[in-house]
């Protein structure tokens, strides 16, 4: 399910997308950190549940498949916050929240990242050089989404193939569900519009890189 975290984002895409920005550049911040050691709080609790993020399972206890659309009512809608994934993703994302607590920009050193973080900052440079290749159209002052955002998600959808094998996942289900958060990630091309939803399936799409086992999060 494609499924839909507030991120400052590039003012790039601003120019492309009313009221949105780029985040080309401000999701590597998160991602030059997943090799710290995550220490939890110890009342990290949301609706009385407990989001301390569990170990991956076995690689061959699990199913990939292609996500599809499933929040489709209000009734999706609680039937997803009542989920297990839901809960997982809560914990995904409270457990890098607390990974980055405390810590300095400068604390990164780049020869101390793994490769996967590298792979994953190597693709977010190429997703940086997309924005810059399509410059906004001239529309003549008119506020509505720019164009040239659809050129650009046509590119990310282009490349997204080559890039998703710098990652070394070897499993073809896998490649396929991670793939499609990852194109997800950036807008929508039929609205011209990008929001908190698209940033989740960024965030989703790591978690499955987590699932995969490619991070390192030490907890």
């Amino acid at each position: 399910m494609c499924l839909p975290l507030p991120w400052p984002l590039h003012h790039r895409f601003q120019a492309m997308i009313p009221i949105c920005h780029s985040p080309a550049q401000s999701y590597p911040r998160i991602l030059e950190k997943l090799d710290f050691q995550i220490c939890f709080h110890p009342d990290l609790l949301v609706d009385n549940f407990l989001h301390i993020l569990p170990p991956p399972p076995t690689l061959s206890s699990l199913t990939f498949s292609r996500p599809t659309r499933r929040i489709l009512s209000p009734q999706d809608h609680q039937i997803f916050l009542a989920s297990d994934t839901y809960n997982l993703l809560l914990s995904f994302i409270f457990s890098l929240t607390e990974s980055v607590q405390d810590k300095k920009i400068s604390d990164i050193r780049s020869e101390e990242l793994s490769p996967i973080v590298k792979a994953v900052l190597k693709i977010l440079d190429e997703v940086e050089g997309c924005v810059r290749s399509c410059p906004p159209e001239d529309q003549g002052g008119s506020r509505f989404g720019n164009p040239a955002f659809r050129v650009f998600l046509d590119k990310i959808a282009q490349e997204s193939g080559k890039w998703g094998s710098w990652l070394g996942i070897n499993d073809e289900g896998a490649r396929e569900e991670a793939g499609t958060y990852f194109k997800q990630a950036f807008g929508n091309r039929t609205r011209i519009d990008y929001g908190s939803g698209h940033e989740l399936n960024f965030v989703v799409w790591l978690y499955v890189l987590h699932t995969c086992r490619m991070f390192k999060i030490r907890c």
